[in-house]
């Protein structure tokens, strides 16, 4: 798919495609989308919740709608409308299957967000590109307890299309579609937050791309492996051929490229800030070229900003402005270990692809070099190695277990032993990140929910007998999917924020405390 294709021409042919057929079940096609219907909000006054319950018995799948997340996904789906507003606004969309009184489903539901051009309406659809994906791909196979979830900055006027989606084989329950909606202040768009218009650039360098008033467009082609509700694009020429890195820093959250032609499945490399790596993707070039780089952020506000680096990857980038080694990741790491006996720590498990398990962990600066061995708690079988890198951390590599919900990792490093790590825990940190002086943490609390939608979200101030000592600096609610989001300014006087957060969690007829694991970021 070529952008430079008439954009109306495409949008009759992808509305001809995607049109639901004579006789379909209802919400089949984008053409026959529901709205969503104002519930009671825990929340209010803002942001507002609405709910679009879709059954997706007797659906089909939409031809010449692209599959974002694989070949196997949106094989029965159905579709939801999220009309235009006058202002700016910030939606996130989950989609959790309704409870039913027969069996309950394990499956994860497919969930994919498309962007409408000024004056769009169901019956005019443009489906050619997703601008958000979530679902089995990135959150895994068998978890009841997850619900898929994207988030966008929408620009004024612009409505959306919201389609879920079963695969081929899970059982047709009905879902729920849940949709928050918060106006934003209005601020003038910054260059490049249409790919249509974004700057050329000549590399190798260093630039600075303002992000402060970024929304998500039409243009946007969803990357669920480093999703951002806001994105800000550049060109960059390259002279040569080979490795290249391209970073960013500041209030970026994600950095993706794509080579030229720009498409869906043009993507290059990406790298999400909030998995604790750097924000930084190498991708290898035959030839010179055109690249383009996206730039996401979670937070669009006004003087949010971003450190755009394109340089050869490899020690001769030194002088061209690529970013020096992490040194505030190695703090961090040093910093996780100080309020514990133990000398290793697991700190976090996410999904990487269809069945593979990124575990990351931090063992000191001091360690660096030394090979971390990863075991399945109850088992002798080493399942995965690392290596501890110079700043203090490593990342272990593993298949994904069939049933994951209880299972339990330890690392080892000599004779030290990490405590174990649950790899679905009922209240994970997803990202946490430090800019400008503010705080911002995102966690996800899984199902079933406590009545109570109250956490608190605590720093670090110091240690007392090998013991954290912990002070409440935000109390948010969680959205209605589980999704928790709080801003914060960082405390004065400390280099590295730890950062925890706390809530309650139904366990059979009673509910439990569930504790996020302490998280680290340097300033």
């Amino acid at each position: 798919m070529r952008r430079t294709a008439p954009t109306a021409v495409l949008a009759a042919a992808g509305l001809a495609l995607a049109a639901a057929p004579a006789g379909a079940a209802p919400y089949d096609g984008p053409t026959e989308a529901r709205p969503f219907a104002a519930v009671t909000a825990e929340n209010a006054p803002n942001p507002t919740s609405r709910e679009a319950v879709l059954d997706l018995a007797g659906t089909t799948p939409d031809a010449g709608v692209p599959r974002c997340l694989g070949d196997a996904s949106f094989a029965h789906t159905a579709w939801a409308w999220i009309p235009p507003d006058e202002r700016p606004r910030r939606i996130s969309v989950s989609a959790t299957p309704q409870a039913t009184t027969g069996p309950v489903t394990t499956a994860t539901p497919d969930l994919a967000l498309f962007v409408q051009p000024l004056g769009g309406t169901p019956q005019s659809a443009d489906v050619r590109e997703p601008a958000a994906c979530d679902g089995r791909e990135i959150l895994g196979d068998g978890r009841a307890d997850a619900n898929p979830q994207v988030d966008a900055v929408l620009p004024a006027g612009r409505p959306a299309l919201v389609q879920v989606g079963w695969r081929a084989g899970d059982p047709l329950a009905p879902v729920v579609a849940t949709l928050a909606d918060e106006r934003i202040d209005r601020l003038a768009a910054p260059a490049g937050d249409d790919p249509d218009a974004a700057p050329l650039l000549d590399g190798p360098g260093a630039f600075e791309v303002p992000l402060g008033g970024a929304t998500l467009g039409a243009g946007d082609p969803a990357q669920p492996a480093c999703p951002a509700p806001a994105t800000v694009w550049r060109q960059v020429r390259v002279p040569a051929g080979g490795p290249w890195t391209v970073s960013g820093d500041g209030d970026a959250s994600t950095v993706t490229v794509f080579g030229d032609p720009l498409a869906g499945d043009s993507a290059l490399a990406c790298a999400d800030g909030g998995d604790g790596g750097p924000l930084a993707a190498t991708v290898a070039l035959s030839r010179p070229g055109r690249l383009w780089v996206r730039l996401g952020t979670d937070d669009p506000r006004a003087g949010a900003r971003s450190r755009l680096t394109v340089v050869p990857a490899g020690p001769g980038a030194a002088g061209l402005g690529a970013p020096p080694p992490d040194a505030r990741r190695s703090r961090a790491a040093d910093a996780l270990l100080q309020c514990t006996r133990r000398r290793i720590l697991l700190t976090g498990a996410r999904r990487a692809g269809r069945d593979r398990m990124l575990l990351r962990g931090a063992a000191g600066g001091a360690a660096a070099g030394r090979r971390v061995l990863v075991r399945r708690v109850g088992a002798k079988a080493v399942v995965a190695r690392a290596v501890v890198g110079t700043d203090g951390t490593f990342v272990a590599r593993l298949r994904a277990p069939r049933h994951a919900a209880g299972a339990r990792y330890v690392a080892t490093l000599g004779r030290a032993a990490s405590a174990p790590l649950p790899l679905r825990p009922r209240f994970a940190a997803t990202a946490v990140r430090l800019a400008n002086g503010r705080v911002t943490f995102r966690g996800r609390v899984t199902r079933p929910f406590a009545a109570t939608r109250r956490v608190t979200v605590a720093v670090r101030t110091g240690c007392s007998g090998g013991r954290a000592r912990w002070r409440t600096v935000r109390t948010v609610r969680r959205s209605p999917s589980g999704a928790v989001v709080a801003r914060f300014a960082a405390p004065r006087g400390l280099d590295v924020v730890l950062v925890r957060a706390a809530t309650r969690v139904r366990s059979g007829r009673r509910t439990v405390a569930a504790t996020t694991l302490p998280q680290a970021v340097a300033r």
